[in-house]
Formats: structure tokens, sequence, C-alpha cells
């Protein structure tokens, strides 16, 4: 199953004077939504999709629009009425009356990645996370560890120039959820809390966390204004030639 929670409150956007949530902006004849979304083309006919919106900007009725002109044969839309603590709090909500054997990968709505091929079992191992090389700290990051496992994840703290592009899988929805438990439990926190930090508890507990390094070129950042509006003209420049 591929979840993609979009209960964010793009209040960069609406500083700035945007309209809409970053997910239902257009871009060329497309929006947002549609062009992250076809990240996973290749298996709209054979995954489950899992969409998560806030009950707003008639956010669902937009999902459901856009999916079916995509051509996604299996997804359900959850709409929330109440904020969260971010995305690991939405996923977890979300994730209640699932199979907890199902394999699951969660990805950001405001991220494009060309060319997704999902993972073998060997690549994917109990945890997965795709990285790619980057300069700044307003990333996650991970510490790379022997044959492509994980042995560490930060949020926010440079500990390696390897940063995750906001695609993460668990073998298992137990996995995710138990991460969850564990990392609200120890932390006691009342931040926003991420995804990318829940995989240390996996790996405390023995579990083999794995990653896979893409080239830039096949990742397209839109979750600030700045990176929208150079997308934007570069695809409406594309479009006009």
């Amino acid at each position: 199953m591929i979840i993609i929670p979009m209960l964010g409150k793009s209040s960069r956007f609406f500083n700035e004077g945007y309209l809409v949530p970053k997910y239902q902006l257009p871009l060329g004849k497309s929006t947002v939504f549609s062009e992250s979304v076809k990240s996973f083309k290749k298996y709209f006919r054979k995954e489950r999709f899992l969409f998560i919106v806030k009950n707003n900007f008639n956010s669902k009725i937009f999902v459901e629009n856009e999916v079916r002109k995509l051509g996604v044969l299996n997804y359900k839309v959850i709409e929330f009425e109440q904020d969260t603590k971010g995305q690991a709090e939405t996923v977890f909500i979300a994730l209640e009356g699932v199979n907890l054997d199902e394999q699951i990968i969660i990805f950001n709505i405001d991220t494009i990645r060309y060319d997704f091929i999902w993972p073998r079992n060997s690549e994917f191992g109990d945890g997965f996370l795709e990285v790619f090389r980057a300069e700044g700290s307003n990333w996650s990051f991970i510490e790379a560890g022997k044959n492509f496992s994980v042995t560490r994840t930060t949020e926010k703290e440079r500990i390696s120039d390897l940063c995750s592009n906001g695609i993460y899988g668990f073998a298992k929805a137990s996995y995710f959820i138990n991460a969850y438990n564990q990392f609200v439990t120890e932390n006691d926190y009342e931040k926003e809390i991420y995804i990318a930090p829940l995989f240390n508890s996996m790996i405390q507990s023995g579990l083999l966390v794995k990653y896979r390094v893409v080239s830039e070129k096949n990742i397209e950042h839109c979750g600030v204004p700045f990176d929208y509006e150079i997308l934007k003209k570069r695809i409406g420049d594309e479009e006009g030639l």
C-alpha cells in the first residue's frame, strides 16, 4: 500500500498569498498532487493507495477527481477533522484497522520522484529509505552502514550527505505502528513527529533498515514557494515548446 498524508498546513504558501493548499496548485496542465502521485504510475493498477486529507478546501473531492483522471484503480481517501502532530501521527491514526502484515510505502505530496521502481525484498529489508546527496541541513538524514544498511537517522541534523527524498518503507504496517508507539513513549514528544526518526526504534530492536541512493536528477522539490515557482516556470516552458 502507498500512503500519502496531506495534512500539512501549507503555511509558507498561504503566508505568501497562495489561496489553496500546495498540493492543489497548478503545474502546467496538471497539479502538484497529480505530478507527485505520478511518481508511482507503474503501480496504478496493482497497488492500493491511501490519501489522507483535511476536511477543508474541498480536498476530498479534489483528490478523488485527480485520482480518477490518473487512472488509479484501488484507492481510499480519509478525511481528518483534527490537526495532528505531524506526518507520523497522521499515518499512525490512518492505519487503524489495516492488515498489520501489509507492506507500506509513505511519500510526501510535495516531491516528484521520476522512474520509481519498487524495491526488491533484498533491498527493502524491514524498513527502507530512498536518499540523495545534497548540501544543507533542512532534511532528514541517514548514517550508512555496511551493505546499504542504515545505522541511524536524524531530522535536520546533518550526520552525512545522504538526505531522504520522502520515500519511507516498512515491510509490515506493524513495524511502523510499534516504532511510533516506542518513539512517543520514550520521547514524551510534543513537537512535530517526523517519520525518519522512527527508524531508530526499529534499528535498536534489531530490525534491518536499508537505503537506496538515487540521483537528484530523478527528484523534483516543490515544498516551498521558491521551488514551486521554479518548477512551474520550467514545466510551462516545456509545454510551450
